[in-house]
């Protein structure tokens, strides 16, 4: 569709305005500052995307309405904005009006870059680049995330790295098998205590017997001793019996008798020896030597912490390898996932023959979209707004004095090749002597 003519009375700065548009190639309008230039290009959009661009200020100062009205190839869009309504009204060639979803309808017909044509000459090269993206429906947050936590992965994995440090090499010592010397220590060690227990006991033994033995001639001792003493009693029992010899004859025989029997019973008594001495030392054994093993065991323990140490060095070195091959793997997943990122774009037709979605941003001819010129930009955008395909084959400039000549021409032709309307605003000091073709000069929103 085209843009064949346009109406409207009382929108911001324009009282009864009325134009024709060049259907193929450039029109333009132009006058001073503050006239109503940009007005028109907003009230074409204002018909198209109405609420979506509605503001308070939209009808002209002491105005109670505004009207606008666009006639197209194949049907007029109205519409009509008071302080209350804003009604819309689409009408095809027939006479017919669309009543069902109008705005929907209208929504169609444009896109993204049919009023606003230069994003990348008003964007950072990371906007223009999400622009893109968004334009194309180009998804890789998912590839995004992806490298974005590898680095984080790979960030803390160098970090472990650097705290592991390097592993000092030291010489290999295998372990011994100390435990067989101390089990071979301990077995000694028991025969010399069984060697001690048996001397022991035996000298136990001995002190046993010698105590047996002295209790034995103690009690001899003790019985001759009584004996004696017995003796002694009944000699003093017969001195006093003598003395009652008379009354005491017969005690005296049975007395006399007793002594005679005790006398006898004394000279079956053997004499008492001399009691042993029970202080008796213990026969020391020979022992085994342990020396010799204690010297193997204490070898075996300074071999056992050079060869843990080396162990140690081992551990240290091969998790520091393996922290390294694991820095290396997240580095070529990086690479990986940035070259199926730059797959990825270059897979992408982005619609715009130059054109291209690299890594760090757009460029066009292998330029860097920050470096394009305005012309450029403003091809390129054109490009793109025609890419998207929109049904409505126009295009709207504002502020185009930047043109030059050339550039100017070459925006002309290029509208003209892809069969495009181009309506452009240039600001100018006063009206020219002589108008150009397809050009309308603006004072005070009124068409001169």
């Amino acid at each position: 569709m085209k843009i064949i003519g346009l109406k409207a009375n009382g929108f911001r700065k324009l009282s009864a305005v009325e134009l024709k548009f060049n259907e193929n190639g450039i029109t333009v309008i132009m006058g001073d500052n503050e006239q109503g230039k940009t007005s028109v290009l907003d009230t074409i959009e204002y018909l198209f995307r109405g609420k979506t661009m509605v503001n308070d200020d939209i009808i002209q100062h002491g105005q109670e309405k505004m009207s606008a009205e666009i006639d197209l190839d194949e049907y007029t869009i109205k519409r009509i904005k008071t302080k209350k309504t804003d009604r819309l009204e689409i009408v095809n060639k027939e006479g017919f009006k669309l009543a069902d979803k109008p705005q929907s309808f209208l929504d169609r017909l444009i896109n993204d870059l049919t009023f606003d044509p230069f994003p990348f000459l008003n964007k950072t090269g990371d906007q223009k680049l999400k622009f893109m993206m968004d334009f194309l429906k180009l998804d890789i947050l998912d590839l995004d995330e992806q490298i974005k936590q590898t680095e984080i992965d790979r960030l803390v994995c160098g970090r472990e790295g650097k705290k592991l440090g390097e592993a000092v090499e030291i010489e290999k010592v295998e372990p011994l098998a100390i435990q067989i010397l101390l089990n071979k220590k301990t077995q000694v060690d028991k025969e010399n205590d069984d060697l001690v227990e048996k001397a022991r006991r035996k000298r136990d033994k001995k002190i046993e017997e010698a105590h047996s033995f002295n209790k034995i001639q103690r009690r001899l001792l003790y019985d001759g001793e009584t004996i004696a003493n017995d003796i002694k009693r009944k000699e003093s029992d017969i001195k006093v019996l003598y003395a009652d010899l008379e009354q005491l004859k017969k005690d005296i025989a049975a007395t006399e008798k007793e002594k005679i029997e005790l006398t006898e019973k004394q000279k079956i008594i053997p004499e008492p020896k001399q009691e042993k001495n029970t202080d008796i030392p213990v026969d020391q054994p020979v022992l085994i030597d342990t020396e010799s093993l204690s010297l193997d065991i204490q070898k075996a323990e300074e071999t056992n912490i050079q060869a843990a140490k080396y162990q140690a060095y081992f551990e240290k070195k091969k998790t520091i390898t393996a922290k390294r091959y694991e820095y290396d793997n997240l580095t070529t997943k990086i690479k990986s996932l940035r070259i199926d990122k730059i797959a990825k774009f270059r897979e992408t037709d982005t619609g715009v023959q130059g054109l291209e979605i690299r890594e760090d941003g757009l460029y066009f001819d292998d330029i860097y979209s920050e470096n394009w010129s305005d012309a450029q930009g403003i091809k390129i955008a054109c490009d793109l707004c025609i890419a998207m395909n929109p049904k409505l084959r126009a295009v709207f400039v504002d502020r185009g004095e930047s043109f030059g000549y050339k550039r100017f021409a070459e925006l002309e032709t290029w509208a003209k090749v892809n069969n495009i309307q181009i309506i452009i605003t240039r600001v100018v000091d006063s009206e020219p002597k002589s108008m150009p073709k397809n050009t309308f000069y603006i004072l005070e929103g009124k068409i001169k």
